[in-house]
């Protein structure tokens, strides 16, 4: 029997900010050289069917941090400027609606911008649910300000 053919499968990476830092900080054995790092949303089309992995850095990124992220952290969790979010570079491009939006997991640098996005549906495993249902500004928490805040929601939450 021949294979079946492959699905109308294409993905692009919406860059929608970035961080001059250094590699000692980004990974394990990492030399004190300067890196970029990007925060960036995945837009995945199978077929006719269009989606984002990730939101990366939202309309909504600033009020946020100012909010939610504690002092002790803003030195390592930090962004530059321009930020420019998917939802603005979607729509430039003509793409539009997203209607789902899959979350590798939830840190604030992959949850920013579900905000700009209240139509979406958002699919997040199990273990992440949880920890959405239950914001804290702990290490590793869920920002309340990327899930309850700027008129979006998330997640049944």
């Amino acid at each position: 029997e021949p294979p079946a053919a492959p699905a109308n499968v294409r993905f692009a990476i919406v860059k929608t900010a970035s961080l001059q830092t250094h590699e000692w900080l980004l990974f394990s054995g990492g030399r004190f050289e300067p890196a970029e790092t990007a925060f960036s949303a995945f837009l995945i089309q199978h077929g006719n069917d269009r989606f984002l992995f990730d939101s990366g850095l939202g309309s909504q990124v600033d009020a946020q941090y100012a909010a939610d992220m504690p002092g002790w952290n803003r030195p390592f969790f930090r962004y530059d400027q321009p930020v420019r979010p998917a939802k603005n570079q979607l729509a430039e491009a003509g793409i539009g609606p997203i209607t789902r939006i899959v979350v590798s997991h939830s840190h604030w640098d992959h949850l920013s911008g579900l905000s700009d996005f209240p139509q979406a549906e958002v699919w997040l495993a199990a273990a992440e649910h949880a920890l959405v249902n239950q914001p804290s500004q702990a290490m590793g928490g869920v920002w309340p300000g990327t899930i309850f805040g700027a008129g979006g929601g998330c997640c049944g939450a």
